[in-house]
């Protein structure tokens, strides 16, 4: 019995560690998949902007695309929706075209 319990608690922490990896990859990615839609599908004429990841469930929104306080134009996207990388690149794609 310990060992059975022993292994489960090994498998749940092995496993929270590859899930927060892989969140963490996700947030560092935003400015590598931006520069990459800009090349594919824009021909790099998309304006620079502010990419950052926040809680936007009070908007009802997967992703945003506002003027920052410092005038910048800022995408946000809501972490806690998006989970995969390919739901993060669709929305980040559909701000990037509106």
């Amino acid at each position: 019995m310990r060992v059975l319990v022993s292994t489960v608690a090994l498998a749940i922490i092995l496993l929270g560690a590859r899930y927060a990896y892989s969140r963490e990859r996700l947030r560092d990615s935003l400015p590598v998949w931006y520069a990459d839609d800009n090349a594919r599908y824009f021909g790099g004429e998309l304006p620079p902007v502010y990419l950052r990841w926040d809680n936007l469930e009070s908007e009802g929104a997967l992703g945003i695309t506002q003027t920052g306080e410092n005038g910048y134009l800022e995408v946000v996207l809501d972490f806690y929706q998006l989970r995969t990388e390919e739901d993060a690149r669709r929305v980040l794609h559909e701000e990037d075209a509106g």
